[in-house]
């Protein structure tokens, strides 16, 4: 059986599982309808996330003398954000702005590549970097489960080993010598001259710590705009309103969640994980939280669907324009 047929298999599982356990309920998906002016608002805060997000991307492209203007990163970063929301998977959308990056800086392809991988560990900090100060104006949520409790250890460990390992690399010493040693020792090989222009490009980034700081900053932001967002949603629901913190951690949990490639997109996984969270920091409230995150999984579909189908179109008219010229 096909890897992606099991994947599927076992989404389909886990939706039921959730739904015969009353975490998921699809009927409370048509009550978004009843407030209009609090789901247009949802949509913005969509919107307001691909900003933020674009506005992280340039900072680390400026860094790198990418030259893009805003409206052209924020194209990017939407159709990025589309194809990784849409489409299976989580890594789709990084070869869409790589694909972007490398049109427009052709010979800059070490730096594209620093660029993106970046933006992506940025990102990733910035969630645990939200969790550790959730963790730290709430710390009863130690006390409250053995799971939970590994898990917030592990994030707060991350973003401390993330944040010391960058601060440690700024006493480095600006050359180590290995990009003289590999000129030297390899300069016959024509990879020798990927691997120095790529630690030439991590050099570049050493330098610009208030602009990495300031990424950390906008990912932070951008998981604050996420947990409004769910907030939101949870309110249209009509369903309890737990503590904002919790639905923080929820939030990052789920997105950690979604990360493990057991179903397409991290389907039913990550809705699973949100209902625990709250579940096990709320253990007196029983909702259909599960309903929440696919709510959320819903309207980023409304949103994005149009960008991917723009870019498959132009991508598919584009050769058809070429050939019939050429004919």
């Amino acid at each position: 059986m096909p890897v992606g047929l099991i994947k599927v298999c076992v989404s389909l599982i886990v939706l039921v599982f959730l739904a015969h356990t009353a975490q998921l309920n699809l009927y409370l998906l048509t009550k978004l309808l009843s407030h209009p002016v609090l789901l247009i608002t949802t949509f913005a805060l969509f919107i307001l996330m691909v900003m933020v997000n674009a506005w992280r991307w340039q900072r680390l492209n400026t860094v790198q003398r990418i030259q893009l203007r805003f409206n052209q990163t924020a194209i990017a970063t939407y159709l990025g954000t589309a194809f990784n929301n849409v489409l299976p998977g989580s890594v789709g959308g990084d070869v869409v702005r790589l694909f972007y990056l490398f049109r427009h800086a052709p010979q800059q392809k070490s730096a594209a590549l620093l660029s993106v991988f970046f933006d992506r560990i940025t990102g990733l900090l910035g969630i645990f970097i939200y969790v550790s100060c959730m963790t730290s104006l709430h710390p009863a949520l130690f006390a409250r489960n053995n799971p939970l409790f590994y898990w917030l250890i592990t994030c707060i460990g991350l973003c401390a080993f993330g944040m010391s390992a960058f601060f440690i690399s700024l006493a480095l010493p600006q050359q180590m010598g290995m990009s003289d040693w590999l000129r030297q020792r390899f300069a016959a090989n024509a990879w020798s001259k990927i691997v120095v222009d790529f630690f030439a490009a991590i050099r570049i980034y050493r330098n610009a710590k208030w602009v990495i700081l300031e990424c950390l900053l906008l990912s932070t932001i951008i998981q604050m705009l996420m947990v409004v967002t769910l907030w939101m949603i949870t309110q249209m629901m009509a369903l309890p309103l737990v503590s904002f913190i919790d639905f923080g951690i929820a939030s990052a949990a789920t997105q950690i969640a979604n990360l493990i490639p057991v179903t397409p997109g991290g389907i039913g996984v990550g809705e699973m994980a949100f209902a625990n969270v709250l579940q096990m920091l709320n253990p007196h409230v029983v909702a259909a939280f599960a309903t929440v995150f696919m709510a959320y999984r819903l309207i980023g579909l409304i949103i994005y669907l149009p960008g991917v189908l723009v870019y498959v179109f132009n991508f598919k008219l584009k050769p058809m324009v070429a050939v019939e010229i050429n004919g």
